[in-house]
């Protein structure tokens, strides 16, 4: 999920993540096998919490989003994540605005990165995040570019 300012990281990588889950294979025979997580409702303009929501917030609906991703969705294509019920679905974004959360670290804007310590709810430890506080690295003349793929965290 998102942080209300840009993650750093020494290479551009041009994804974005959103929480999902996968449906068991009993409701896949009558479901989607894709669902987008109650935790990140928060990320698309439907929903009342995106208004807060310091994040990537998506103006597709829920349910298109959920249509997209389920079309292309390939078991095969799954990479492995931190745990066995987490893994990381990397797909084309051709259908959102969403643009990246991620800026390389250069000479040129390494003077405005910032640390702090953060969790994203009450109940995480906070971990310490480095980061560029977006006023000072984004602006009309500069603005991010739109992610090339998101990459999907799915939890069964």
């Amino acid at each position: 999920l998102f942080h209300h300012h840009l993650k750093s990281s020494h290479k551009i990588i041009s994804n974005l993540r959103l929480n999902m889950s996968s449906s068991s294979a009993k409701e896949e025979e009558s479901k989607k096998a894709l669902v987008v997580d109650p935790f990140a409702f928060r990320q698309f303009a439907e929903n009342e919490a995106s208004k807060s929501y310091g994040g990537t917030v998506f103006t597709n609906t829920i349910a298109d989003f959920e249509e997209i991703v389920n079309a292309q969705y390939d078991e095969s294509k799954l990479q492995d994540g931190y745990a066995p019920f987490c893994k990381h679905f990397f797909i084309k974004n051709d259908f959102t605005d969403a643009q990246v959360n991620i800026l390389e670290i250069t000479k040129e804007n390494e003077g405005f990165l910032r640390c702090h310590y953060e969790a994203r709810t009450e109940k995480e430890l906070p971990v310490l995040t480095r980061y560029f506080p977006k006023d000072l690295v984004v602006s009309e003349s500069n603005p991010l570019p739109v992610a090339t793929y998101l990459d999907l965290i799915l939890y069964s």
